[in-house]
């Protein structure tokens, strides 16, 4: 059965969802809905202590070192189930995969889109906290440009080639690999 019906519907919802976010003045409701949760989740960690602490380890460099290694340890499972044959098969696959996210990498970059991190774009609002300010845990708290977002993509690309070459159990692995990361980064400030 062929997936490019699919694979078309899919494409077209996502060029739906960038053209609903980029054409409207301001992003239309985009923008109310990406403030309202910046303010909640700045006015949450505000309030919880351990919850700046989470978002301030969620940003530190070695966060993102844990997405890489929980990707690798669940590619690593499928690799030493495999015989010979097939471990040659993933060397080609995981080859494909890291040359499909840096070239994807670099076509999001030419997307005539900049935008900020919501940290940097808040931070003069004078209800908005710093994370530096409610913890001393080394952070990361801006981004120039946060559009679009290198580990969000690389963690859908790797959930994409899961479902491709290892079937829908690896593939719900990954999702919620994804899913975790992705909350967590999309948290950032």
């Amino acid at each position: 059965m062929s997936r490019l019906p699919t694979m078309a519907m899919l494409s077209l919802l996502g060029v739906a969802l960038f053209i609903s976010w980029y054409l409207p003045a301001h992003h239309g409701i985009w923008f109310t809905l990406d403030s309202r949760i910046y303010h909640a989740v700045n006015h949450q960690a505000v309030r919880h202590p351990q919850f700046a602490d989470f978002l301030a380890i969620t940003n530190n460099r070695i966060f993102d070192l844990g997405s890489l290694l929980t990707m690798g340890a669940l590619y690593l499972r499928y690799f030493l189930r495999a015989d010979a044959a097939g471990r040659h098969r993933m060397l080609a696959i995981v080859l494909a995969l890291i040359i499909t996210a840096l070239v994807l990498n670099q076509l999001g970059h030419l997307v005539p889109v900049s935008h900020v991190s919501p940290s940097r774009y808040f931070k003069a609002t004078p209800d908005v906290v710093s994370i530096a300010e409610l913890t001393h845990i080394p952070t990361k708290e801006f981004s120039s440009d946060s559009f679009p977002g290198d580990h969000g993509m690389l963690l859908m690309i790797f959930a994409a080639f899961m479902l491709h070459y290892f079937g829908r159990r690896a593939f719900l692995q990954a999702v919620l690999i994804f899913l975790f990361f992705s909350a967590a980064v999309a948290m950032r400030w």
